[in-house]
């Protein structure tokens, strides 16, 4: 559900990306795309934890940054393409909190 926090997040980006875009071009807006793509899993993930809206985007932002980078990193030595890895890391965390939703009942805050 939509509310006020959401839509003024959602503005935001959108206002980011139109920035960015007049700044820095398309890499600008491929900035702004792999920054949601680094905090969605995350940001996800503290939403089944039932925190706030600004405290999930907030710890979204500082463990994506954190994690998902380590965890392309070691996964590169396996795989030996960086774009792939990188989605192969996005997906493989998407399929975490799925895994989180589907077998740990909501009344067990982790």
């Amino acid at each position: 559900m939509l509310n006020k926090t959401k839509i003024i997040y959602i503005s935001v980006i959108l206002l980011l990306t139109a920035v960015f875009f007049m700044f820095f071009d398309i890499v600008g807006v491929r900035f702004v795309f792999s920054l949601i793509m680094i905090t969605a899993p995350f940001i996800l993930l503290f939403d089944y934890l039932d925190m706030d809206f600004d405290e999930e985007v907030v710890f979204g932002i500082f463990i994506g940054i954190v994690i998902f980078p380590l965890l392309v990193w070691y996964l590169n030595w396996v795989i030996s393409s960086l774009r792939i890895t990188i989605f192969v890391v996005f997906f493989l965390l998407l399929f975490l909190v799925l895994i989180v939703k589907r077998f740990i009942p909501p009344n067990q805050n982790v």
